[in-house]
């Protein structure tokens, strides 16, 4: 007897174990169950919901101020300065051409050129207008085309308008001070 008594043992002990485990899950069951209110009580609550948040009853998110579109990108144009050639002369790079947010120039000519920038941020070819804001600060030689010789006459702040067919457009803002004798630019173009 006492050997199949131990036989046994191992058999029972999965048996209440399950059982046990069958036992436990009826009793959590409840607990485990989402409560779920009358069908009547839930439209009752969404209507008490948009009474207080002052919503139209068709409108499933709560109150907030509207939001604008998202904006489209516009075409734009983007500058170049070239480089003084006195900086890349002994390294055989040739002409460099950088288009940085400010433009810093201590010589009173600059040379410039535009490349058009559809909404994607690819490349074109455009042959756009430069117009000065005041002319008597700065000269734009020739002012019409992909590159131009900005000349800075005198200190102080002015604008420059870059705009081709099609709505490609850039402003550059010009800040020239006088500084031992010569003049030194900055060249900004504002990000739209």
């Amino acid at each position: 007897m006492e050997t199949r008594a131990r036989e046994t043992s191992p058999r029972r002990f999965l048996i209440l174990s399950f059982v046990g485990s069958l036992w436990w899950l009826a009793g959590c069951t409840p607990l485990l169950q989402y409560d779920h209110p009358p069908a009547g009580a839930e439209q009752a609550s969404k209507k008490a919901a948009v009474k207080a948040a002052n919503l139209p009853a068709a409108s499933p998110f709560p109150a907030s101020p509207q939001a604008a579109p998202p904006l489209k990108p516009q075409p734009s144009i983007r500058v170049s300065f070239k480089l003084d050639e006195r900086l890349t002369r002994g390294t055989y790079m040739g002409a460099r051409w950088v288009s940085p947010a400010t433009y810093s120039a201590t010589q009173g000519t600059v040379e410039a050129r535009a490349e058009g920038l559809d909404a994607a941020g690819r490349e074109l070819a455009v042959n756009p207008e430069w117009k000065a804001a005041d002319p008597k600060m700065v000269k734009i030689s020739p002012n019409q085309g992909r590159q131009v010789t900005i000349t800075v006459l005198r200190p102080g702040k002015t604008s420059v308008e870059v705009a081709a067919p099609g709505g490609f457009k850039q402003k550059l803002l010009i800040k020239t001070v006088a500084q031992g004798g010569s003049l030194r630019s900055e060249i900004s173009q504002p990000a739209d």
